[in-house]
């Protein structure tokens, strides 16, 4: 079984996969890592809670503050603890063979100059840069090709969105969709990509009750009857209908929620189950 944790970081990621290997191991892989309130490193406070003396994989999606922020503080446990990182994979690296003739015109303050604005984050990002010591390239080496639950690009950014790539799934009304995301200006994640995906796919959820997640399901009360008369399992306009009624009485869906941590557990035969814990 494959474990898919989205920690509660508010808007931005960090990811925990954890799974059982041949010799009944347990294993962890992390992708991005966020502080959450500036502050807090929930991948550390994972890692120590499970006892984990190895990470076999970490993975920066993109070098936005959200995605990065919580990776410099993640090295500097794993090399005072001595736990050992197999692999850092990034999709960030100023690389001369891929600029080619731009390399003359572009420079390494360019590159970090047009992933984030402020100078603090600049600096952030140069110093993770300078302590990623070797880059793999190599693919994990049990692959299950079977796609049960897509990551919604981008927090549901319309900019990230794009229909053609999406329909072209073959078994999209069995994959479950997530948007990970928290309170922004920005309004993500954005009304006519959840739409799209509710009508699209299986189910979607969020990790927390705002943007245009929060304007489609507001008055959708018939797709929770819809969904309990299909018995899917907890999609979040159940389950989180059920979490938020304990907390205000009546629910106002004109106030943002924020739903707490989304574990999603993925069996060998593909069955797909989602808990939210607050």
């Amino acid at each position: 079984m494959l474990t898919i944790t989205f920690k509660n970081v508010g808007h931005g990621d960090t990811i925990i996969l954890e799974w059982q290997n041949d010799r009944d191991e347990n294993e962890i892989g992390i992708i991005d890592c966020h502080l959450k309130n500036g502050k807090s490193n929930l991948a550390i406070d994972h890692i120590i809670r499970n006892s984990y003396e190895k990470i076999r994989f970490v993975i920066l999606s993109h070098p936005h503050t959200d995605h990065f922020s919580g990776f410099p503080s993640l090295l500097e446990f794993c090399r005072k603890n001595r736990i050992q990182i197999e692999r850092f994979w990034h999709t960030a690296a100023y690389n001369d063979t891929f600029l080619g003739d731009l390399v003359s015109k572009i420079t390494p303050d360019d590159f970090f100059d047009s992933c984030v604005s402020r100078r603090r984050d600049k600096n952030t990002l140069k110093g993770l840069f300078e302590k990623i010591h070797r880059l793999y390239n190599s693919c994990l080496d049990h692959l299950n090709k079977q796609l049960v639950v897509i990551q919604i690009p981008h927090h549901g950014s319309n900019h990230s969105h794009f229909d053609d790539f999406w329909l072209k799934i073959p078994n999209r009304k069995e994959v479950s969709a997530i948007v990970s995301v928290g309170g922004q200006i920005y309004g993500l994640p954005k009304k006519e990509v959840i739409e799209f995906f509710d009508k699209n796919y299986k189910e979607i959820h969020s990790t927390n009750f705002v943007g245009g997640f929060k304007e489609y399901f507001k008055n959708k009360q018939h797709k929770v009857r819809e969904m309990l008369n299909q018995d899917v399992s907890s999609p979040f306009y159940i389950y989180d209908n059920h979490f938020l009624k304990k907390r205000t009485s009546p629910i106002d869906y004109d106030k943002n929620f924020e739903c707490g941590e989304k574990k999603i557990k993925i069996e060998e035969n593909g069955f797909l189950s989602i808990e939210t814990k607050s």
